[in-house]
């Protein structure tokens, strides 16, 4: 609506010191969103409201998606654009925005505490959990209502080189197995292999 949100950061909403200049978000550090109407000059940035989220920004039915850390872990959460109306929607944390559909793609902790792939849907406010034959252990894009993810792969062939490209819809239907790479490719195991680079080319 001719409105730009961002999350203005100080210099306690990280750890000091990092390693490989990777530094953790300090829990519960309060930061400002703010907010930059169309045309505006940016020093006219107004303040929206004080939160302790961090990372990316979802906006959908006019609320905000957004994920915090705490002490007790990451949590998923929704709030009216000045910051009202607060909703959990679970531990864990965001992996995309399936937009055209109202649905929040997260990994959120399971009655078992177990973490799973789970899609929010926002009009009705419920949590689907994917029933997925190759768990997913990363999510890499979320693009016309798929789910593109890192399918999980046996450890020993994983160090060898086996890597698998899975799809679900947003739905939790229509479970796809994309690719597999050998399991062979390397004469001594080392790290589990994972995609580090997603993208779509044309069709």
């Amino acid at each position: 609506k001719g409105v730009t949100y961002y999350r203005q950061y100080q210099a306690d909403s990280y750890a000091e010191t990092g390693l490989f200049f990777s530094y953790d978000p300090m829990p519960d550090s309060m930061k400002t969103m703010m907010m930059l109407e169309k045309g505006k000059d940016p020093v006219e940035a107004k303040e929206a409201f004080q939160d302790a989220g961090d990372g990316n920004i979802y906006i959908c039915n006019d609320r905000m998606y957004l994920q915090k850390y705490t002490q007790n872990g990451q949590t998923v959460y929704s709030v009216k654009l000045d910051g009202s109306d607060y909703k959990e929607i679970g531990t864990g944390r965001m992996e995309g925005l399936d937009e055209e559909n109202g649905i929040l793609v997260c990994t959120l902790a399971d009655q078992n505490e177990m973490y799973q792939l789970q899609t929010y849907d926002m009009k009705s406010g419920t949590i689907n959990n994917c029933t997925l034959e190759t768990p997913c252990t990363k999510v890499l894009d979320v693009k016309d209502g798929v789910i593109y993810y890192e399918g999980e792969a046996e450890y020993e062939k994983a160090q060898a080189g086996e890597v698998r490209l899975c799809s679900v819809n947003s739905d939790g239907s229509g479970e796809k197995l994309l690719a597999v790479t050998s399991g062979d490719l390397y004469e001594f195991p080392d790290a589990p292999c994972e995609i580090t680079c997603f993208q779509i080319a044309r069709e």
